[in-house]
């Protein structure tokens, strides 16, 4: 499998529980997640550092939905 596909495949099969990080960005190397970050910049970077040129994913993982609001919090003061 080429080294894209394996980690395109890793990231979804780890969505379920990537997702309580969601907004957030993974960075994933093979088949493993080697961390996660607020920002793609961030991400980026410790990709650089850790792997310089070699092949890596860094990707968004999806925003959670935020639950509608509770009518207390729709109320203006």
């Amino acid at each position: 499998m080429a080294k894209l596909q394996q980690e395109l495949a890793t990231y979804e099969s780890k969505l379920p529980e990537l997702r309580r990080d969601g907004g957030k960005f993974v960075l994933i190397k093979q088949d493993g997640v080697e961390g996660i970050y607020e920002t793609y910049a961030d991400a980026l970077n410790a990709g650089y550092e850790r792997f310089k040129l070699d092949q890596f994913l860094v990707k968004q993982i999806p925003p959670t939905k935020k639950p509608h609001p509770s009518p207390e919090e729709l109320q203006t003061p």
